[in-house]
């Protein structure tokens, strides 16, 4: 029923009261209780929360009889009744000790259904002789009944000690006709809590869920800021528990696992049951770090839960997937729905009871992958390097062969920096043509040249507050390299045909395969930028130089892959694992891994052998393949540069340091 309508007919009430009353001071009562009614009115009808509407009831019956204190009971599933609300004069809630009411009243409403009105206790010969009333010292006493269609929802009691303050003829009537429409307030809200609730767990349900997020979406994108995450979760093998142990004690798990969600969130996050043994947390205002934060307490809490069932104890365990948007990328639900299922799928191929994170930040789209796996000293080196220099601001540069996995080591970096709530942006230097990439990097004005039909931000400007990643940065121009040490140095960027400077607070994380230093004895990398850069570095050695890290690697990423293709292995052969130890691994740890999902795929036996993971051949063969790959990678090297020079001969032979001739004789010799 809409306000106006609820205004109406109270104020049809207070013209049939006035018709009946024959007060002389009437019209001054009129137009205090036509304010105050209409003011209860808005303020009932505008709540939302069941429990604060229980509230609002219980103060507006207080202000409405002029009582000194107000309780609203409710008829629980078991006949009885139960307190809901106690307030006192001051809206100030009552403890349980304060809960002496006098029963009498109470019970008498509750078998007839009818209101009882006390203006004068102590003159009623019903009443005056109860014991609690004495005790009590109650004067004034009024109990009306919540009803709707005939069905007693509970009652409203509200009482006084005063000798001075009176219940009228008029306050009763109007206490009755305020209860009749709470009564209808309180059923449609409890109608709607059960309809947006799951009634296994007592978390909200699919349905409820869905329109939060279309809410949340819409609040966001009015805005245009903040960002957006959702959490799917999955129990581990309850098909299994299911099977096994019975239906009984699977929902004794979905109970138990929507408690520990329940108790384990934030007040701002939406939990629910997304249907069978899914769960999702729709979490407004959270990164994608943030989120994962609440994710490892909930699998935290979860681990330590035991269930009792027939012949021992059950672990539990969860997989959870999320998506995490910035407003720039939220586009609809179905796409943050589809994520948050594909992450949570990425999960459950990892074997389960890990977190899998798909965030779509400033146009770079990832899963986090944050686990740096080997055995080897300059693995441990590495991630004590890592726990050290994340929480500086201090800039860095990695080094290293291609494929040694530099970039994963740069995100690690921002995950456990002070920036890990903003943007982490990678930029690779050597794949882009040097005619885009300052644009790229620093963004260009509508206009600024041919096919710039909107202004664009760059990486720098996109970056802001967190961390840009400059991969390849040996293939930088001098041009280039200028205009990154005054970003650098001056925290200040110009955007391609813009008029004024544009101030930024960036981390810069570079890396290279190249050895700057030399490149700098050649005239090719400018040192200032060089030390900018290099204020800590970080160095990743090739696969073949820690081969203790090979088996650990190949197992970890065989678990993954296994999950993936839906197959078992039950390992390597021994022969295997000495052949990949001794393989040279050119392409280091993004070969050996692509290397091993072949094998997966193809594999049809227990355990992957050498010949399948193609690493076969003799030590001899592997020092000419390795002096192939070297040839290969200076053929592969030269043409780049020749390409970029238009062929040049003279300057592809100054910007590789070598004479003419040299140049020449590689150039004859590749057949380039």
């Amino acid at each position: 029923m809409k306000n106006n309508d609820i205004i109406e007919k109270y104020i049809e009430k207070i013209d049939k009261l006035k018709q009946e009353s024959g007060i002389a001071e009437y019209d001054n009562i009129e137009d205090r209780f036509i304010g105050q009614l209409i003011n209860i009115t808005r303020s009932i009808s505008s709540v939302e929360n069941f429990e604060k509407l229980l509230e609002v009831i219980v103060e507006s019956a207080i202000n409405i009889a002029k009582a000194e204190r107000g309780f609203l009971m409710l008829f629980r599933k078991d006949g009885h009744l139960e307190f809901k609300v106690a307030k006192n004069i001051n809206k100030e809630t009552l403890e349980s000790d304060d809960f002496s009411v006098s029963k009498g009243a109470i019970n008498q409403v509750a078998e007839t259904g009818e209101s009882i009105f006390l203006t004068d206790v102590y003159h009623d010969e019903k009443f005056k002789t109860r014991k609690s009333i004495a005790e009590l010292g109650l004067r004034m006493v009024m109990c009306v009944p919540l009803k709707i269609k005939g069905r007693l929802l509970g009652l409203i009691y509200v009482d006084s000690h005063s000798v001075t303050e009176t219940f009228t003829e008029m306050e009763r009537k109007l206490l009755e006709a305020f209860a009749a429409q709470a009564s209808i307030l309180i059923e449609n809200s409890e109608l709607y809590e059960t309809s947006i609730h799951d009634f296994l767990t007592g978390l909200y349900n699919y349905g409820f869920l869905n329109l939060r997020l279309e809410q949340e979406i819409a609040r966001v994108l009015r805005y245009r800021k903040g960002e957006l995450s959702l959490m799917m979760m999955d129990i581990d093998n309850f098909k299994m528990i299911n099977d096994t142990y019975g239906h009984f004690l699977g929902n004794e798990v979905l109970k138990k696992v929507g408690e520990i969600i329940q108790k384990n969130i934030r007040k701002v996050d939406i939990p629910a049951r997304y249907g069978g043994d899914e769960f999702a947390i729709l979490m407004p205002d959270t990164s994608a770090e943030d989120a994962k934060d609440v994710a490892e307490r909930l699998m935290r809490e979860v681990n330590k839960t035991i269930i009792e069932c027939r012949g021992g104890h059950l672990a539990i365990t969860l997989s959870i997937g999320i998506s995490s948007f910035p407003a720039e990328r939220i586009q609809d639900s179905a796409s943050i729905i589809i994520e948050a299922d594909h992450a949570l799928y990425l999960s459950k191929q990892k074997g389960g009871n890990t977190v899998s994170i798909y965030a779509y930040k400033d146009g770079e789209e990832f899963i986090y992958e944050d686990v740096l796996v080997g055995v080897s000293k300059s693995i441990i080196e590495i991630k004590n390097i890592i726990s050290k220099i994340a929480s500086t601001d201090a800039n860095i540069l990695i080094w290293g062969e291609t494929g040694t996995g530099k970039e994963l080591v740069a995100r690690l970096i921002h995950q456990r920096s002070l920036r890990k709530s903003k943007p982490f942006i990678t930029v690779n230097c050597g794949a882009i043509p040097e005619n885009l990439l300052e644009s790229e990097l620093f963004g260009h004005e509508k206009g600024a040249f041919t096919g710039a039909y909107t202004q664009h931000k760059g990486k720098f400007e996109i970056a802001q507050g967190g961390t840009i990643f400059l991969d390849e940065i040996g293939e930088l121009s001098s041009s280039l390299q200028v205009k990154i040490l005054r970003a650098i140095d001056n925290k200040e960027i110009d955007r391609i045909g813009g008029k004024s400077t544009i101030k930024i607070d960036v981390r810069v994380i570079a890396a290279t395969n190249k050895n700057l230093e030399e490149a700098m004895k050649m005239g090719k990398f400018r040192e200032d930028l060089f030390y900018r850069l290099n204020v800590l570095n970080l160095y990743i050695p090739p696969l073949r130089e820690r081969p203790e890290d090979i088996e650990p690697i190949a197992n970890h990423f065989l678990k993954i892959f296994s999950k993936k293709y839906g197959k078992r292995f039950k390992g390597f052969t021994r022969k295997c694992l000495e052949a990949m130890a001794a393989h040279p691994w050119p392409g280091n740890v993004r070969q050996l891994i692509h290397s091993i999902e072949r094998a997966v795929i193809m594999c049809d036996d227990e355990y992957i052998t050498e010949k399948v993971l193609n690493v076969t051949k003799t030590e001899a063969e592997y020092r000419r393949s390795l002096k192939e790959f070297r040839e290969e990678y200076e053929r592969t090297f030269i043409q780049r540069v020749l390409c970029r020079n238009k062929n040049n001969i003279t300057k592809t032979a100054q910007e590789l340091g070598i004479s003419r001739k040299t140049l020449r004789d590689l150039i004859k010799r590749y057949q380039l």
